[in-house]
């Protein structure tokens, strides 16, 4: 009887869960990106559209993540909402394969030839991390602030990792080998890194790359601070860009501060390109009034592997973009790509001109 009993509440259960499942729409996938990565697998790969994930009710009874399958090797989602999943590539022979996502409901959607695996590079065994603002030594800004990056690679792992492109000391000898790279051991740290031998270019960030295997091991801290104003502020902290977090569509930016006493900067990054064009529009918030709207250029001098200076584009002042009463207030800003297969990061800083205290809005 006591069985009985189990198997009729089971069934109360699932069927109810079952049958909203049946009611819940299929995916749409909308886009993927990137399109293509290494036979080696580890490219982290967005997927885009509507109903990516389990409906809101669904009752899982064991974990039941989305999957995505490359060509019929099949991988767990790393991250998952109902509009964007991101996995992980698995090791796959070359060529084009179909791409299918399965929802933990059992839902899918196929894209034919979605993604291709090609030849291994020797950048594809690291992964990349954007510095949005890296300064090899201070510069002088407004105000008579002296602006700083302090930055901190720790290895927590159990092994060692190589940091690229890394250059040959002027005193040293480098073997003849493309990237340089430095050896990052376990529970070592490194600050800062070894400035290149060139003029201070007018792009603010770095590239950094840290090899695949243990990278997830591996701590990065970087902060901007006013020299100037040491006794006051420890600084405040940037945060450190990883490939899963670059966008492939419209970027929102909510609740900027809008004030006479402050600057706002706002800084775009496009990993992919070499150069490329953005729409940026500003809109009242909350209220959506449109405010004003531009394009930025974002482009880099740097071409093939291993760059270390991101293609950039800026706005050095926002406000003056669009009439203000004098008074606070907010805004919001839309980064929108124009330029097709861009993988880019934008966010804006907020400088008090008093203190030089900076406040940061990102995605």
């Amino acid at each position: 009887m006591k069985s009985l009993r189990f198997l009729l509440f089971s069934l109360s259960v699932l069927v109810p869960t079952f049958v909203f499942a049946q009611q819940t729409p299929a995916p749409t996938i909308r886009s993927i990106e990137p399109t293509s990565g290494t036979i080696g697998g580890g490219t982290v790969v967005t997927i885009t559209g509507s109903n990516l994930s389990v409906p809101p009710n669904f009752a899982c009874f064991a974990p039941c993540p989305t999957t995505v399958t490359f060509g019929g090797t099949t991988v767990a989602a790393r991250e998952e909402s109902n509009e964007r999943v991101v996995v992980v590539t698995p090791p796959h022979a070359a060529g084009p394969v179909d791409v299918t996502l399965k929802t933990g409901d059992q839902r899918s959607a196929t894209v034919a030839n979605g993604f291709t695996f090609t030849e291994q590079t020797a950048e594809s065994v690291y992964e990349r991390l954007l510095l949005p603002i890296y300064l090899d030594e201070p510069v002088a800004g407004g105000q008579g602030s002296l602006w700083k990056t302090d930055l901190w690679i720790r290895n927590h792992g159990t092994l060692p990792v190589s940091l690229a492109p890394w250059p040959c000391p002027a005193d040293g000898i480098c073997l003849a080998v493309f990237p340089n790279t430095k050896t990052l051991n376990a529970g070592e740290t490194q600050h800062n890194l070894t400035p290149f031998f060139r003029v201070p270019p007018a792009i603010p960030g770095r590239f950094l790359y840290i090899t695949k295997n243990g990278a997830q091991d591996v701590d990065v801290n970087l902060r901007i601070s006013d020299a100037s104003r040491d006794a006051s502020t420890a600084g405040t902290e940037l945060p450190i860009v990883r490939d899963g977090d670059l966008r492939t569509s419209t970027l929102h930016l909510i609740n900027v501060p809008v004030d006479p006493r402050f600057r706002q900067t706002l800084r775009i990054y496009d990993t992919a390109q070499t150069a490329s064009k953005f729409a940026v529009r500003v809109y009242a918030f909350p209220s959506g009034t449109e405010l004003a709207s531009t394009t930025v250029d974002v482009s880099t001098p740097e071409t093939g592997e291993f760059r270390d200076l991101p293609p950039f584009g800026q706005i050095a002042d926002l406000s003056s973009l669009f009439a203000t009463n004098g008074s606070r207030s907010a805004v919001r800003v839309e980064v929108q790509p124009l330029t097709a297969g861009s993988r880019f990061w934008a966010f804006v800083s907020v400088t008090n001109n008093d203190t030089q205290q900076v406040t940061l809005v990102t995605p």
